[in-house]
């Protein structure tokens, strides 16, 4: 059996400034991933339910957290923004 290897990555992003809105809410979010193109996926879905799209929208960044405990890698994310824990 293959054990998949998971990642914590931080991303920031935000939507594209507009006329009316100068400086738009950024948004950051701890994902748990295999990889940093599921991650982007995954951050995309959740923005989207904030009415980002990824066509109207942009990532300022993306960094892998380095965590020094195996302990501390929990498998779930809570988003406060959106009032729920992901599994």
């Amino acid at each position: 059996m293959v054990a998949l290897k998971f990642h914590q990555y931080q991303m920031v992003g935000r939507a594209l400034p507009k006329d009316a809105e100068d400086t738009p809410k950024i948004f950051r979010m701890k994902l748990w991933h295999t990889n940093d193109v599921r991650a982007k996926s995954k951050f995309w879905y959740f923005l989207k339910k904030v009415k980002v799209k990824k066509s109207n929208g942009q990532i300022v960044a993306i960094n892998e957290v380095q965590s020094g405990k195996a302990s501390e890698k929990l498998l779930f994310t809570y988003f406060p923004f959106l009032g729920r824990v992901v599994q």
